[in-house]
């Protein structure tokens, strides 16, 4: 019974798993972010945005969760958000439209989906909440 309610982050089944938010379908590894409370609980989306809106709603801050990640961007690999550099570009197309991509270091730009030249200034957690 104890290991029922021991904080892990589980695997997203893209294609079935619904965003807890949004209720939508998460179908684009890269996007999806997860939330872990301290009792085990998993709460899971298909946008980073979508969980910054949730944790608002609901009042929470990393602090109140046993894990806080996100989707590394091109990969099924997830990084705490604090330990994250996001970019936020409308190039990303992100499912819905938060348009924020999660990096372990700061990217070259020859490896981003860039539509344009514009430069990209990294972000950290604290800057990527006050966007949503």
């Amino acid at each position: 019974m104890v290991a029922a309610c021991t904080p892990a982050q589980k695997p997203i089944e893209y294609a079935k798993d619904p965003c807890q938010f949004c209720k939508m379908t998460i179908m684009e590894p890269g996007f999806a972010s997860e939330l872990v409370t301290k009792k085990g609980k998993v709460f899971k989306f298909d946008d980073l945005s979508c969980m910054i809106k949730y944790m608002k709603i609901e009042q929470t801050s990393i602090e109140d969760h046993a894990y806080v990640l996100v989707n590394m961007y091109g990969s099924n690999e997830f990084l705490n958000v604090q330990d994250a550099v996001f970019l936020h570009s409308e190039s990303f197309k992100s499912p819905m439209r938060g348009d924020v991509a999660a990096f372990k270091g700061i990217p070259h730009h020859s490896h981003l989906p860039l539509e344009t030249t514009e430069e990209i200034k990294p972000l950290n957690w604290a800057e990527i909440i006050k966007l949503f």
